[in-house]
């Protein structure tokens, strides 16, 4: 099983773990300069996207998880799995 899990909030970030074992992990922060980086992890979500196609992983279960309920993101399918 592959997870891929997403933070939108203080300390924004993403993580991917491959078969049991945690394949990459980034943090906003260290792509914009912003200690503490709070919201959507873009720029940590497209480096992790791009390796995840060059390595041609398909992802089996994606979360998503934020302290602020009320803020709302459009996401778009765009053909992570193989």
């Amino acid at each position: 099983m592959n997870y891929l899990g997403i933070n939108a909030g203080h300390g924004a970030s993403v993580a991917l773990m491959v078969d049991g074992k945690i394949e990459m992990v980034l943090q906003e922060e260290r792509f914009t300069k912003t200690k503490n980086y709070f919201g959507y992890p873009r720029l940590s979500l497209n480096n992790c996207i791009e390796y995840i196609k060059k390595k041609n992983i398909k992802i089996d279960i994606a979360a998503f998880a934020t302290i602020n309920p009320s803020h709302r993101f459009i996401y778009m399918y765009d053909g992570i799995s193989s």
